[in-house]
C-alpha cells in the first residue's frame, strides 16, 4: 500500500478543481501515484446536494463502478461546470456510456446513499473552499502525520510536500 494518502475534497463544478485536475494532477499521477508512493482519493463536495452537483456525483458513482476512475473524473470535470439541465444531453453524447446501465444505477438507492455519505463527510470536515487536500502518512510509531493544503497549488508545491513526507521516519 502507498505510504502517502491524499484525500482531495473537490466539486466537479469548481473551476479551480477543474484547473487543478487538468494542469497539475497529471504530473502528480505520473510521478507519485503510478510509482505506488501515493494513493489518491476524491471526496465529493457540494453545498447544493440536490442540485446539479448532487446529480453529477450520482453519475460519477455509477460510471466509476464500470470504468477506471481517472478517465471518468476527467470527463465529469469537463462537463461539471455546465448548467444542471445540460447534464443529460452531455451524457447522451458520450458513446462510451450505456444509458440503460446508467439509468438503473441512478435509480438504485444504494448509489444515493454513497453520495450522501460523501457529502456528509464533506460537511463534517468544515472545508471552506475547494479544492482542499488532506495529505496523510503513517509514521513508524503508527500515528498519522497530516498536512492540509488549501486551494490550487503547483505540482512543485505538492512534490515538496510528498518528498518531505516520504523522507520522514
Amino acid at each position: 500500500m502507498a505510504p502517502i494518502v491524499v484525500i482531495e475534497v473537490a466539486s466537479f463544478s469548481c473551476l479551480h478543481c477543474r484547473a487543478f485536475q487538468a494542469q497539475v494532477f497529471p504530473a502528480l499521477r505520473d510521478r507519485y501515484i503510478a510509482s505506488g508512493q501515493v494513493r489518491w482519493v476524491m471526496l465529493n463536495s457540494a453545498e447544493d446536494a440536490v442540485g446539479g452537483d448532487g446529480r453529477i456525483f450520482l453519475v460519477g458513482r455509477c460510471l466509476w463502478s464500470e470504468r477506471s476512475f481517472w478517465p471518468v473524473a476527467e470527463f465529469l470535470f469537463r462537463i461539471g461546470n455546465q448548467p444542471p439541465d445540460t447534464l443529460e444531453p452531455l451524457l447522451a453524447e458520450n458513446t462510451d456510456i450505456d444509458p440503460d446501465r446508467l439509468g438503473s444505477c441512478l435509480a438504485d438507492p444504494a448509489t444515493r446513499r454513497l453520495v450522501e455519505a460523501d457529502l456528509a463527510e464533506f460537511r463534517r470536515l468544515h472545508v471552506v473552499g475547494t479544492p482542499y487536500f488532506y495529505v496523510r502518512r503513517r509514521r513508524t510509531s503508527g500515528e498519522w502525520e497530516e498536512t492540509e493544503i488549501a486551494g490550487y497549488q503547483s505540482r512543485e508545491y505538492f512534490g515538496r510536500v510528498f518528498d518531505r513526507l516520504l523522507r520522514s521516519p
